[in-house]
């Protein structure tokens, strides 16, 4: 993914565990308030995210998440695949 260069791989790594993970860790408040669109939102921003540190079985079920929220506000859906996924991340 990232070659040879151990000092960029650290940079990822440091960057996913400073903010992505931080920014995922909002969505179920998000969710609880019912703030779909702010869901979706922060589901785009991270998504690429865990595809660049290797989670790329990930990238699918935030694909989703993003969509439901966004296209098809389904809180019950959302939660349901949320909890699903953030089980996986954790």
């Amino acid at each position: 993914l990232y070659g040879d260069d151990p000092e960029l791989v650290a940079i990822m790594f440091e960057a996913f565990l400073e903010e992505t993970l931080p920014q995922w860790n909002t969505l179920g408040g998000w969710l609880d308030a019912n703030e779909l669109a702010r869901f979706g939102e922060v589901a785009h921003q991270v998504k690429p995210a865990f595809s660049m540190v290797g989670l790329t079985d990930l990238h699918a079920p935030i694909q989703e998440l993003e969509r439901i929220a966004r296209y098809q506000p389904d809180a019950g859906r959302l939660r349901r695949l949320f909890v699903e996924t953030d089980a996986r991340v954790r």
